[in-house]
């Protein structure tokens, strides 16, 4: 085999192991005058898993041809990478907002706006940080959609869907409190749209003080309660 020949076996190999030789690759593809060396390098910086190696083919395309990002090429898969967006593997789905923010691909927004609405907190946060990094009217305007309903969310009882006031427990811990039925819990730090229920958990040695765990409706979290927490926990009865 060529030295070309065996760059892009390389490249093609996407093992996460591999990914410094991949980068390496890639820089040294880039210096070589074969006609297929553009072509693979878009591949590579649609498809690699690691981002680092996207952004070297992506920075050697430029160097190459400042124009590639309308070629007839890549506009034919922009398709199949909108549908990418919402794969099961992680790695290909951060590949894809990659590309997408790159590329300016307002095409992508409708997909994105369908991912704001998945169960997975995960999907949901890459599709409003690339939404955010997109840009553009259409973008922009289904942020503003979104944090709307978000905000409304946040301040609504999840038992009797009326307001409900909030109160800071510690500087990143919330508790809500709704004056209409009573209900009250910790919201849940980590995933921000759900409560959080309250286990007591007593310590065997006397003198101990009641500890409590949080288990978050929502996303599951489970964290144990500082005392400040259980403070307001105790304050609310609910443990």
């Amino acid at each position: 085999m060529s030295e070309v020949e065996l760059l892009l076996e390389t490249i093609r190999d996407k093992r996460e192991s591999n990914w410094f030789s991949r980068q390496q690759a890639v820089e040294k593809l880039a210096n070589t005058d074969d006609p297929r060396v553009a072509a693979e390098l878009v591949r590579v910086f649609l498809e690699d898993p690691v981002p680092q190696v996207r952004s070297s083919a992506r920075n050697r395309l430029d160097r190459l041809d400042s124009n590639w990002r309308a070629s007839e090429a890549l506009s034919s898969v922009l398709p199949e990478l909108v549908t990418r967006l919402q794969d099961d593997d992680s790695d290909v789905r951060w590949a894809a907002a990659d590309a997408v923010v790159e590329l300016k691909s307002a095409d992508a927004v409708p997909a994105l706006v369908d991912m704001l609405g998945h169960s997975d907190r995960d999907r949901r946060e890459l599709a409003e940080g690339t939404l955010r990094r997109l840009g553009g009217p259409a973008a922009e305007e289904a942020l503003a959609a979104y944090q709307s309903r978000q905000a409304a969310k946040a301040q609504t009882c999840p038992r009797c869907n009326k307001t409900t006031s909030v109160e800071k427990i510690t500087d990143y811990v919330q508790g809500r409190v709704c004056d209409s039925c009573g209900w009250s819990s910790v919201w849940c730090y980590e995933c921000k749209e759900a409560p959080m229920t309250a286990t007591p958990e007593f310590w065997d040695r006397p003198g101990m003080s009641v500890q409590a765990w949080l288990n978050c409706e929502g996303c599951g979290k489970r964290s144990r309660a500082d005392e400040y927490i259980i403070g307001w926990l105790k304050s609310r009865k609910l443990i």
